[in-house]
């Protein structure tokens, strides 16, 4: 037959060994600190300068990517010419767009002749007349 214990008892006593077990815990990890402090300050220091170098990295391209202001590409790269492929229609013909609003010569490639001049055409009246080259065409023999 079992022997009925008081909950208020029982309690008592787990209470004492628990705290008996932290009290061991915190007195070996004492020891271990005591036995080994330089290394685990080493290795914390490592820790901190790695985190905080990931940090600062990670805040600078966030920075450069969203926050700096765009460079002049115009004057960076003194003006000159743009090759575009695929400039006839989605990313192509923005960023062509793109380029002929600051002021670029642009060099298009496509491989539809009708939309590649439909495309210079375009340019030519928004930025004016300006030295449009011919249409080229490469055949394969």
């Amino acid at each position: 037959m079992t022997e009925y214990v008081e909950p208020a008892a029982e309690a008592l006593t787990f209470w004492t060994k628990l705290t008996y077990n932290v009290g061991e815990v915190k007195g070996s990890l004492s020891n271990f600190y005591d036995m080994n402090g330089y290394i685990i300050s080493g290795v914390l220091l490592v820790g901190g300068y790695t985190i905080a170098k990931h940090l600062l990295s990670n805040t600078y391209s966030f920075y450069k990517t969203f926050i700096r202001p765009a460079r002049n590409l115009y004057e960076r790269y003194h003006g000159g010419s743009v090759v575009i492929t695929g400039a006839t229609d989605g990313l192509g013909l923005e960023y062509a767009n793109q380029f002929a609003a600051m002021g670029f010569s642009l060099v298009l490639i496509a491989r539809n002749q009708g939309k590649c001049s439909a495309a210079k055409s375009h340019f030519c009246r928004e930025t004016g007349p300006s030295e449009a080259g011919t249409d080229g065409q490469i055949q394969n023999h």
